[in-house]
């Protein structure tokens, strides 16, 4: 399913389709193995690390935000599914929090999400949850209680409504209702391990049902401040660590220049890197391409969009301006394809990627101050991750601006939007 023209191109190279699901996790797919030497992609490490009887393990997916996390978990899901009831659900979405999600709000995130994708998978049969004085009766009725008398509109007060439906009704509330997330919040901080016990309770009979493991996949806690970030894996470890099933979370890149990384992964043992793709090595102000990660990013694009409607120095610059991660691909491949629509062309040019590198190359430069810019410059010379200010580094990782890679050494740079006014400045 390739674009065959500029209009379809554009819905192609949307927001929403920066993570693959579905139909376009079918065709669009990556294997970052075209993208690598010697090392076997983090997605199929993990797999094999999880076949081979790490279904109870906890792990952490660590990687840039945009670098392909969604996307390559949600093949690993596809990949598992002979073994593993896969829950997958973003953290941001699920409880209407994004700068500020709380501990709280992130495990009561997961009991609602593993309860009410269980129930509409049909992994707990029917009768099992709506037969009197069973488990699952039991369950309902305790939910019932944990909602009485908090706001929850529609039939989430019926006594008669199906427990999907209430849980359905109770996360809706939380996202849209500040009132009933704080009530709720008040909860689950006096009744943190009733509520691991209801998560284990559940998956118990999940798994009994259908002989396989349930693995939760918590995701977008990049998505969130680094403060709240650094909260939830420093301080609440044994909340993330408590479920008695397998756990993926998520982990910024950012965060592994905190002063006490050291302490998260000691707590973490299990953790897998997702690089970018390395397009191109610059050092000390000279830039040579790299064939395997440019021919992968050209891939990603090719994969979406016929190729006579891009030029070939259009291509070539969006593979080399998107600095090897996904996120930038896509953004610079919309902005480059509604400026071409914008001016009645039939296909991308040259002028027009430089363009939407523009619109890239401002949004960066309203986030940084003189003294960031003045870092960029050291890295760009030096490509030295671990030099300077840990802060500064994981502030400027954080928002994209200092990027990491992995090809037999680790290195960064500063973002490729940014190096002509880098260049410019004494």
């Amino acid at each position: 399913m390739k674009a065959q023209d500029l209009s379809v191109a554009l819905k192609y190279f949307a927001d929403q389709n920066i993570g693959l699901t579905g139909t376009y996790l079918e065709q669009w797919f990556i294997d970052r193995a075209v993208a690598t030497d010697d090392l076997a992609p983090a997605r199929k490490r993990l797999e094999v690390e999880l076949r081979k009887g790490g279904e109870r393990g906890k792990y952490l997916f660590i990687g840039d935000r945009g670098a392909g996390k969604s996307t390559e978990l949600n093949q690993l899901a596809r990949d598992l599914a002979d073994k593993f009831l896969v829950v997958r659900f973003s953290a941001v979405r699920s409880t209407g929090r994004g700068h500020n999600l709380k501990h709280t709000d992130l495990l009561l995130a997961i009991v609602i999400e593993v309860n009410r994708q269980c129930i509409e998978q049909n992994w707990l049969p029917t009768p099992v949850l709506n037969k009197p004085k069973s488990w699952g009766a039991a369950l309902k009725k305790w939910w019932q209680e944990r909602i009485a008398g908090i706001p929850v509109g529609g039939s989430g007060w019926q006594a008669n409504a199906d427990l999907g439906t209430i849980l359905g009704e109770l996360q809706l509330s939380m996202q849209r209702t500040p009132l009933t997330r704080e009530l709720m919040i008040e909860q689950v901080e006096s009744r943190t391990n009733e509520y691991i016990q209801k998560l284990n309770d559940i998956a118990r009979q999940a798994e009994a049902t259908s002989q396989k493991s349930l693995l939760v996949i918590v995701e977008d806690i990049d998505k969130v401040s680094d403060q709240a970030a650094t909260d939830i894996f420093l301080q609440y470890t044994q909340m993330l660590l408590a479920p008695d099933i397998g756990m993926i979370y998520t982990f910024p890149k950012a965060l592994c220049y905190l002063e006490n990384y050291g302490e998260i992964s000691r707590r973490f043992p299990n953790t897998f890197v997702l690089p970018n793709f390395v397009v191109a090595y610059a050092k000390n102000n000279h830039s040579r391409q790299i064939p395997s990660g440019f021919r992968a990013v050209e891939q990603l694009i090719l994969q979406r969009i016929e190729k006579h409607l891009i030029d070939p120095d259009a291509l070539k610059e969006v593979v080399l301006n998107s600095s090897g991660v996904p996120v930038w691909v896509v953004r610079i491949m919309k902005d480059a394809i509604a400026n071409a629509v914008a001016l009645g062309k039939q296909k991308v040019e040259l002028s027009d990627v430089k363009a939407a590198t523009t619109i890239v190359q401002r949004d960066l430069l309203r986030q940084l101050e003189d003294n960031d810019l003045n870092t960029l410059q050291e890295r760009h010379k030096d490509n030295t991750p671990t030099k300077g200010d840990k802060s500064q580094t994981r502030h400027l990782m954080y928002i994209g601006a200092l990027i990491e890679y992995e090809n037999g050494t680790q290195w960064c740079d500063a973002h490729r939007a940014l190096i002509p006014i880098l260049k410019r400045r004494p």
